[in-house]
């Protein structure tokens, strides 16, 4: 079975190229569709009818409902085995050291920039101009849980770019705990 991880903030551009692959993939992609949306019948038919076309930019509702999502969304772990990972040191640079070596939890903050005024970015790209923050609460307990579990309490955010308030409420709520979590 083949496992696809995708982010961007509607999943649609990893998808198409998923979904153009193998007709069984496209069954296994539009089931998980259907299953997101299942509490959204009237998003889900507009999504189905119109699976070629980027609506959620164009549409209001799609758009409100992906940020209600994106806001719940808290990595899942539990079915990761990080023993039998292999350690890799492939430079001394101590940068690419705490990039590579040992495993990190990996999460975001949010989706997108909460800034789009860096002049070398495109902020007309979906993934950069769809800001959609997380619940930072919601995200800390899950991390924390998650951490608990698998003995890994590095976080290594992965955002666009780190939204300083959500970066100062996570380090506030670390901090009330006592500082269990790292985090880059």
């Amino acid at each position: 079975a083949e496992m696809y991880l995708t982010k961007d903030s509607s999943g649609k551009y990893p998808l198409d190229y998923i979904k153009d692959k193998d007709e069984k993939v496209r069954e296994n992609v539009l089931g998980i569709v259907k299953q997101t949306f299942e509490d959204k019948p009237e998003l889900l038919e507009k999504i189905l009818e119109n699976y070629d076309t980027d609506i959620a930019a164009e549409d209001k509702e799609m758009e409100a409902y992906e940020s209600k999502l994106t806001a719940q969304v808290i990595p899942d772990y539990s079915d990761i085995d990080f023993s039998i990972y292999p350690r890799v040191c492939d430079d001394k640079n101590p940068m690419h050291r705490l990039w590579n070596d040992g495993a990190w939890i990996k999460a975001y903050l949010a989706h997108g920039c909460y800034w789009h005024k860096c002049a070398f970015c495109d902020t007309q790209l979906d993934y950069v101009c769809g800001y959609r923050p997380v619940d930072v609460e919601k995200l800390y307990q899950g991390l924390l849980k998650t951490a608990r579990e698998q003995g890994i309490y590095g976080i290594h955010f992965v955002d666009e770019a780190l939204p300083p308030r959500f970066l100062k409420a996570f380090a506030l709520l670390n901090a009330r705990h006592g500082n269990p979590l790292y985090f880059w």
